[in-house]
């Protein structure tokens, strides 16, 4: 299974909430088309400074934090999370070896 069907599908069984895994999944693919620079230092400024991607550090314990679909929402994730939403977005663009620094 992909990392990104499994990241989604946990958060929307844990929140008991219907998955519509398409629109979910369309949401990383927007990511994915607004980097411009498809390197490493590309894609993370993107994330984190462009988009606002960032670490939860007022309710860190949340499980929202853990939850792909709601981090993609808040932009506020534990790392783990985040580390998906930075692995993700690089396999959309073809990076499947680890993009140039």
């Amino acid at each position: 299974m992909r990392l990104d069907i499994a990241a989604i599908s946990v958060g929307a069984h844990c929140r008991q909430e219907t998955l519509d895994l398409d629109e979910e999944l369309a949401k990383i693919d927007d990511l994915a088309a607004g980097v411009s620079d498809k390197s490493l230092v590309g894609v993370t400024q993107f994330l984190f400074e462009e988009q606002g991607f960032g670490g939860e550090r007022d309710n860190y314990y949340d499980p929202e934090n853990s939850y792909l679909g709601q981090v993609i929402r808040r932009k506020r994730g534990i790392p783990i999370s985040l580390a998906i939403i930075t692995i993700e977005v690089p396999r959309r663009l073809g990076c499947h070896r680890p993009c140039s620094a």
